[in-house]
């Protein structure tokens, strides 16, 4: 995750301690072990050796540790404090200063760019997409990854300063505007339904005092959610899913 982006909108920072939050969940919240092996079970076959992979909105470089494995990764965010982080932690990780929607590198630098929840902090959204289609070399992929369902913000959203979720045809419409031929378009974590609705409808009649919390705080139903991702991951494997709390979309560049 990273702060909001976009060239002309005012930069609202997101807290430092979510930053903290992140680097110390990454190997104990079952978000982050899971993350990894949904993108590559959605990914599938596009995923190979010696590929250019851009982790746009890298953060403290979270999608580094999977990412290596399939070629040389960079990563770019426009806050120092996460790029400070991610170079301490992964010095071979080649990590840059810069924004979404005005990308730093030639046209098809490329073969994988992904973004994971970035989108949804950047005001001018289509134009990061357009920027990601534009470094992505001719069938290259490009892999979306947004929170969906919007009426289902919530208290975490503000906290990650999210601006908005995304209806899955709304993400595959900015694929295709960007000029990119959408490959798969699905819905995952469709387990977390139910309890995103109940706190989101519990916040609605019952507002959190004060500053609202992190779900990366806790992680009370960790296993119970590893193991629903898990049998989901082998439904992804073979299709794309209906409802979820993320929208995916998987698209190549002509």
């Amino acid at each position: 995750m990273s702060r909001p982006q976009g060239d002309t909108a005012p930069r609202r920072e997101m807290q430092l301690e979510e930053y903290s939050r992140i680097v110390d969940a990454e190997h104990r919240h079952w978000w982050y072990r899971a993350m990894p092996k949904l993108a590559r079970a959605v990914l599938g076959p596009r995923l190979r050796p010696g590929m250019r992979i851009l982790d746009a909105g890298c953060g403290p470089g979270a999608n580094f540790t999977w990412l290596r494995e399939f070629g040389e990764v960079t990563g770019v965010d426009t806050s120092p404090e996460a790029l400070r982080l991610a170079r301490a932690r992964h010095p071979e990780m080649t990590v840059a200063e810069a924004d979404v929607t005005a990308l730093p590198f030639a046209d098809e630098s490329f073969d994988l760019t992904l973004e994971i929840t970035v989108l949804t902090m950047v005001e001018h959204d289509q134009r990061a997409v357009d920027e990601l289609a534009r470094v992505t070399a001719g069938g290259g992929t490009v892999f979306l990854m947004e929170p969906a369902v919007p009426r289902l913000h919530r208290a975490h959203d503000e906290v990650v300063r999210s601006l908005r979720r995304y209806r899955l045809d709304d993400l595959r419409a900015m694929a295709g505007r960007a000029g990119l031929v959408v490959r798969r378009a699905t819905h995952a974590n469709s387990f977390l339904l139910p309890p995103a609705a109940a706190l989101a409808l519990a916040h609605r009649l019952r507002p959190p005092r004060g500053e609202p919390g992190s779900d990366m705080a806790r992680d009370r139903l960790g296993g119970t959610f590893s193991a629903l991702a898990t049998m989901e991951r082998r439904v992804l494997a073979r299709r794309d899913v209906s409802f979820g709390l993320s929208a995916i979309v998987v698209a190549e560049r002509p």
